[in-house]
């Protein structure tokens, strides 16, 4: 075989006198079976061989060189790694240009081929042989490089043979950029690892023969795509990336590819199969804490805390003194602790019934044990019914301050106003009883809630807070005067124009009463039966449980006739005469039913403030419960009373405005919690 011109490993020195033959001819002239095409090398693929880079630049001829300027033809490398062939005879050939402009294709990868300038060869002992660096590259379509400006003073130099420039075939096509690594380490974060010490070539391709003239836009579009689908790694070659200490455009997309293997669907892990990053934990920590500061959660816990310090404090300073009379004049102290007084009804309804706990048990309504014998049922808490009642009252109570917060918020009022709302009502002197097992604070939620709901234009909760406030005290029936006002709110009735419009929602509440625009017939009438049923929803609450003991027991109003005892209420009478002998009380002895007094003065001027301040519906709640107080003959319990109704708890925030004001408030008010609840738990004053 006729062996090309120019430098080679084992090969003779170019004669500059001796001309080359044409591709597929010997030098004789004839035809050369073993140097045409059809005998290439098994490892070329057939058809035309692609074209060359642009042409090398011409050798100046020299002195005794006849004209012929010595160039490097065709190379064959005969080793085991490389083979190479001549080109086809003949200027390459030139394309007409487009009729439109035709957008530059980006070039393929060189994928397979070794990186330029990396040096890598099977002539090189000691380097990594890899069997897919050797295979042909895809040649991809360039566009068409602009000419360069020739110099002017340059020397016209020999001209032009038939025999092109031949470039080694598998060489990549210039790029803009380095060749994309054609490998990632599997020991770092590979989806499939394998080992954990050796690179993973990429599996070899059919290598896609390269168009001889440029395509039209589509099929150029097309093509692109295409190879971009082939490439598992991405097209953009760009600037080549150490695969372990960075991440080049192929990891990132391996990465991707990976995490979306390990990763599961859910808002807890990941978002559509994309893994939850730290911006998206960030992002639901952002609404978290946001949703905290909205409802004042660090101020409701922190006073939840002190106010179960200060309870804390008031049992441990009783035990204290009752263990040390014992100790010292061997009497016997009587107290109680937090299942003291009513709670220890609670709690035996909760555990044996009704019938079994006596005839007086059914003056108290059933949710609260109901809610305890659920919980009771539950495995690993059954003969644990006091713990239960002790624990659910508590959390109840901080439920009870967020929906302070809300509906402190729906009224308007500012941050430090609120703040005071959350102190004032963990920290009253009746707010111990929070603390143990009775029912204010599940009342005082229902009743929150019903307002909330009301406010909002929200009826069916309105109606369920009512249904089970009825269920839960006496006085929760008496939510249905309050409901019934606010739904009259907005309604074209005479006296109903007078109680104005509803309030701006701050909770994000959507009703047909605030856009503006009437609503349809069928919408009109679902509107206006939702009020109906949250009007009805207390008294249908307190008459089931009525229409429960007329069943059982043949007397449906013994739950509230049982409440007339002179022990308990009282018979009605007089409210003046009533405040008056109470007074008269502290000249007597009897100082534990004077101290119902000055609560009840101040009961009466916060109603005034209240009328002046808050909507009509709170003014009448709360008016309605300081009669209930006063008409009867025994003010006993009458501080827990007023507490439920929670608008004076919202008028004291009111009024504490200025701070000096603030601090001589919650500094009485939390000593006066600290000795009501000793007088309590020494059996003195009746809670």
């Amino acid at each position: 075989m006729t062996t090309a011109r120019g430098w080679h490993p084992g090969g003779r020195q170019p004669d500059p006198a001796r001309r080359e033959p044409a591709a597929g001819m010997t030098e004789g002239g004839g035809p050369d079976p073993e140097g045409s095409q059809a005998a290439l090398p098994a490892a070329l693929p057939p058809g035309p061989l692609p074209a060359g880079p642009a042409p090398l630049p011409p050798v100046p001829a020299g002195p005794g060189r006849d004209g012929d300027s010595p160039r490097v033809g065709p190379v064959y490398l005969a080793g085991p790694a490389y083979e190479s062939s001549f080109a086809p005879s003949g200027p390459p050939a030139q394309s007409a240009p487009p009729a439109s402009p035709v957008p530059p294709v980006p070039p393929a990868p060189a994928a397979w081929a070794d990186p330029a300038g990396s040096g890598s060869s099977w002539f090189e002992p000691g380097r990594p042989s890899y069997p897919a660096l050797h295979q042909p590259t895809p040649p991809a379509v360039m566009p068409e490089p602009e000419p360069e400006p020739e110099p002017a003073a340059a020397s016209p130099g020999p001209a032009a043979r038939d025999e092109p420039p031949i470039r080694p075939w598998g060489a990549a096509q210039p790029a803009a950029h380095p060749p994309a690594p054609a490998w990632v380490p599997e020991d770092s974060w590979a989806p499939d690892r394998r080992t954990a010490d050796r690179w993973a070539p990429l599996p070899p391709e059919t290598p896609v023969p390269a168009p001889q003239t440029p395509p039209p836009p589509a099929a150029a579009a097309a093509g692109a795509a295409a190879v971009s689908a082939a490439e598992p790694f991405g097209t953009d070659p760009g600037p080549a990336r150490d695969p372990v200490g960075g991440t080049g455009p192929g990891q990132q997309r391996l990465y991707a590819r990976g995490s979306r293997r390990r990763s599961t669907r859910g808002p807890g892990g990941a978002d559509h199969g994309r893994p939850a990053t730290a911006a998206d934990t960030s992002t639901r920590a952002a609404a978290a804490l946001a949703w905290a500061r909205r409802w004042y959660l660090r101020d409701v816990l922190v006073a939840w805390i002190a106010a179960r310090a200060v309870v804390g404090a008031a049992l441990a300073l009783t035990r204290f003194v009752a263990d040390t009379v014992a100790g010292d004049n061997g009497a016997t102290l009587d107290t109680t602790d937090l299942l003291g007084w009513d709670a220890g009804w609670y709690l035996n309804i909760a555990d044996n019934g009704y019938d079994a706990a006596g005839v007086e048990s059914r003056r108290f309504f059933p949710l609260l044990p109901l809610l305890v014998r659920l919980f009771t049922a539950l495995p690993g808490l059954g003969g644990h019914s006091g713990q239960v009642l002790l624990v659910l009252v508590n959390l109840i109570a901080v439920l009870f301050a967020l929906a302070l917060v809300g509906i402190a918020r729906v009224e308007g009022f500012d941050d430090d106003t609120v703040r005071r709302v959350i102190w004032i009502s963990a920290l009253a002197p009746p707010a111990f009883v929070l603390v143990m097992g009775y029912a204010e604070a599940l009342a005082g939620l229902l009743a929150v809630t019903a307002f909330l709901g009301a406010r909002t234009r929200r009826w069916e909760l309105a109606m369920a807070a009512g249904l089970l406030g009825g269920l839960c005290r006496p006085l929760g029936l008496l939510l249905v005067v309050p409901v019934a006002i606010e739904a009259a709110r907005g309604l074209p009735l005479p006296l109903a124009r007078r109680l104005g419009a509803p309030p701006p929602d701050r909770l994000g509440a959507t009703s047909p009463d605030r856009s503006g625009v009437p609503p349809p017939p069928r919408a009109a009438a679902t509107e206006a039966l939702a009020r109906l049923c949250a009007v009805a929803a207390p008294a249908a609450g307190a008459g089931i449980y009525l229409l429960w003991s007329a069943v059982v027991h043949g007397d449906g109003l013994a739950p509230l006739t049982m409440q007339r005892d002179a022990a308990r209420h009282g018979s009605t009478a007089n409210p003046l005469l009533t405040v008056v002998d109470a007074a008269k009380g502290a000249l007597h002895g009897e100082l534990g039913t004077a101290l119902h007094v000055p609560w009840l003065l101040l009961a009466v001027v916060a109603l005034v403030v209240m009328a002046r301040a808050l909507p009509v519906s709170y003014c009448v709640w709360s008016g309605l419960v300081l009669a209930a107080v006063l008409t009867g003959s025994n003010l006993d319990s009458s501080e827990r009373y007023l507490y439920g109704a929670f608008p004076f708890l919202l008028v004291a925030a009111l009024v504490t405005a200025r701070r000096e004001m603030w601090m001589l408030v919650i500094t009485v008010s939390t000593a006066a919690m600290t000795v009501y609840a000793t007088l309590a738990f020494t059996l003195s004053y009746v809670p």
